[in-house]
């Protein structure tokens, strides 16, 4: 009897034990099954995303209101790879790369395209653009594809190297198209300026002689630059809910150094330290237009003019310029987009016979909406020249977009024409005044988008 009551005994006291490991069991089950269940729900949901990406593109911007989006890609050649004035590059130095901005009022876009390039012809950026609006439907008009002038980026020859680079170039515009109007979002405006000191120069001197010479060597008989540097910096920031903000800064000059450092590389130049040390700085996505700066660069011959021994040094100096015009920003209206493109009729010109030969056209592009204008120029523009622009234009900010849509030569402001070098000579396709005449259409272009509202 003693060992049956005993055995009771030891079962009561087994029982609950029982129970709490029958309840452990369950438990760790119910949390296994629910890892494995979040688990599942997270793989659907990455298996839907990529299903996403391989459906056809059907644009469907953000409505009723004005959003932004970007993207960067890359258009890294095959080396070797012919560059400026038919040298060949070995070597990759840094990415070059292809960035584009979406801005969309809810229907109507605005693609500004920024491209570590030299240039593109006239008739490839005219095929580009309506590549561009035949597949996405955006008016050839919006469609800016600006260029930062590094002369250490395939160039515009017919080389079989250049022509197949070409095409990757080609595939890789719709990409970046397509990837920054997937990233619309939300945005607000923001805009403000700095000025630049010390970094940038009129390249072209009076002489003693009472001449002009671009670019005299060290110990000429030098006066003083034939005028001074435009070294206004605008910056606009895209405040986007939820994502990083968007920066495009717009500034003059010529290519920086990899050049002379570097002359057996590919290089993007000074665009590429700019752009990574703006992004770490700021945490924002970068994109830099190139302006008015046909007549510029970052070498002075005047003793005591230039702060930095080569533009790479400057870099931490104009960051903070963007910082600065950053922290003087004030909120930009947005809007409905219009964009307005003319062919121009120039006048092609022969500086030997100083004779009109023909014509050449010029696409002209604007586009404004809010209190932003843009226009874009096939040429390398004089700073004057965009300083007017900029004066006269009925947009309380306004980007100039030079080396945008084509390669037309320089195209000097009056004075330029009158004291020659060889930017108002053999390097000018046109006749003198088209400076002017160009600078009216313009802002003809940006009036007219103006007044549609």
């Amino acid at each position: 009897m003693k060992k049956i009551i005993a055995l009771i005994a030891l079962i009561a006291l087994c029982l609950p034990l029982c129970a709490c490991a029958s309840t452990s069991l369950e438990e760790q089950s119910a949390k296994t099954q629910t890892k494995e269940e979040v688990k599942t729900k997270a793989e659907k949901e990455e298996t839907k995303e990529e299903a996403k990406k391989d459906e056809p593109f059907v644009f469907d911007p953000p409505k009723d209101c004005f959003s932004v989006g970007y993207s960067r890609v890359d258009i890294t050649p095959a080396v070797p790879i012919h560059t400026y004035d038919g040298a060949i590059a070995h070597k990759i130095h840094d990415p070059i790369q292809m960035t584009c901005v979406a801005m969309c009022d809810g229907a109507n876009v605005f693609l500004l395209y920024t491209l570590d390039l030299r240039g593109i012809p006239t008739s490839f950026a005219k095929y580009s653009a309506e590549k561009l609006e035949k597949e996405f439907g955006i008016p050839s008009s919006n469609v800016f594809l600006n260029c930062s002038h590094t002369h250490t980026s395939p160039d515009t020859t017919e080389e079989p190297d250049v022509l197949k680079w070409r095409q990757l170039f080609l595939q890789q515009l719709p990409v970046a198209a397509e990837e920054a109007l997937r990233d619309l979002t939300p945005a607000k405006a923001y805009g403000g300026t700095s000025h630049t000191e010390g970094i940038t120069f009129v390249r072209r001197y009076l002489l003693a002689d009472g001449t002009y010479k671009c670019n005299p060597g060290s110990g000429s008989n030098v006066v003083a630059h034939e005028s001074e540097a435009d070294t206004e910096m605008r910056v606009v920031r895209f405040r986007r809910e939820g994502k990083k903000d968007v920066l495009m800064v717009n500034y003059q000059t010529h290519y920086g150094s990899v050049g002379s450092l570097y002359p057996d590389s590919v290089s993007a130049d000074f665009v590429h330290w700019l752009r990574e040390d703006v992004e770490k700085e700021m945490d924002c996505h970068f994109a830099y237009v190139q302006g008015a700066a046909g007549n510029l660069n970052f070498q002075s011959v005047i003793p005591g003019e230039r702060k930095y021994p080569t533009f790479v040094d400057a870099i931490p100096a104009l960051v903070e310029d963007i910082q600065n015009a950053v922290a003087a920003e004030s909120e930009l209206a947005t809007g409905t987009i219009h964009g307005d493109m003319s062919d121009y009729e120039g006048k092609s010109w022969d500086y030997e016979t100083n004779t009109i030969t023909g014509s050449r056209d010029i696409y002209l592009r604007a586009v404004g909406f809010g209190d932003l204008g843009f226009v874009g120029a096939p040429y390398e523009m004089f700073d004057i020249t965009g300083q007017q622009i900029r004066a006269a234009s009925p947009y309380k900010m306004t980007f100039i977009s030079a080396y945008t849509g084509g390669r037309n030569g320089y195209v000097p402001h009056a004075e330029g024409y009158e004291h020659g070098a060889y930017e108002a000579q053999w390097g000018c396709m046109v006749a003198p005044g088209s400076g002017e005449e160009f600078a009216a259409e313009l802002l003809r272009l940006l009036g007219e988008c103006k007044a549609k509202g």
